[in-house]
């Protein structure tokens, strides 16, 4: 299992830390959440006490470098 924690907001600059993240935010277009899309990638979302960040697990480290290279 590979666990990721990505920052959000001001604090952390320009947004997200990982520019891949990043760039799958930007292709959300409001028809599915980004958590039915990440589960097609083998990832859920993991508890997170911070509100700027999201934890996500992903159980497949196939489908991790599938993500990470789709939108690298």
């Amino acid at each position: 299992m590979i666990k990721r924690q990505y920052h959000y907001g001001d604090e952390y600059g320009d947004g997200v830390n990982s520019r891949y993240f990043r760039n799958f935010l930007n292709t959300l277009d409001g028809e599915r959440s980004m958590w039915e899309i990440l589960e097609e990638y083998g990832a859920q979302k993991a508890k997170c006490k911070k509100k700027w960040s999201y934890n996500v697990k992903w159980h497949d480290p196939e489908k991790y470098m599938i993500f990470v290279l789709r939108y690298s």
